[in-house]
């Protein structure tokens, strides 16, 4: 009799939480959107560097849930070498994040080390500071607007063992989160 009453006892706490709460207990789902851009910078020096657009609206993951987007925050960045000229390097390998025109922004990192091979397929974290994120996600925080960005990669004071011409490609990812309302 004490396990029966004991088991009623739970199953009402139960019920009652639920009715209490109701059904709808999740308003709203997260959706991690990750965002790749590879990248092609090259020339004779000493500087080499280009720029590629980004735009959420490329990604079906957005294009799926627009109408059901809440809000979007940065989670993290990364940015790995997929080909080199042989022996390439320089006084830094900088990425920089702009807005969508181009001319502001929202980040720079220069790698710890300065030759490309030191990324071959061994993404490196793009560690932003909080302000950098702040800044970042002040700007998706109008994501109607700001849906668009500009990557660079830049090589300074270039050399390889061939060249020039001197070429790199690399890719940057970045992952925001979508919160989506049910």
């Amino acid at each position: 009799m004490k396990i029966s009453s004991k088991y009623f006892f739970v199953v009402m706490i139960t019920l009652v939480g639920f009715i209490y709460t109701g059904c709808d207990q999740f308003e709203n789902v997260f959706l991690n959107l990750p965002i790749n851009k590879e990248i092609t910078a090259t020339g004779n020096g000493p500087d080499i560097f280009e720029r590629e657009t980004i735009c959420f609206t490329d990604y079906d993951s957005f294009n799926d849930n627009i109408d059901d987007v809440e809000a979007i925050k940065y989670v993290t960045s990364a940015f790995f070498t997929i080909t080199a000229t042989p022996g390439l390097q320089g006084t830094g390998i900088i990425a920089t994040l702009y807005r969508g025109d181009g001319i502001t922004p929202l980040f720079t990192f220069t790698m710890p080390s300065a030759v490309a091979d030191d990324y071959k397929n061994k993404p490196l974290k793009l560690v932003l500071n909080q302000q950098q994120i702040d800044l970042l996600n002040n700007y998706l925080a109008d994501y109607k607007t700001n849906n668009c960005f500009v990557a660079e990669l830049r090589v300074a004071n270039v050399t390889g063992v061939s060249g020039p011409p001197y070429s790199i490609t690399g890719q940057f990812e970045m992952v925001v989160e979508l919160k989506l309302k049910l």
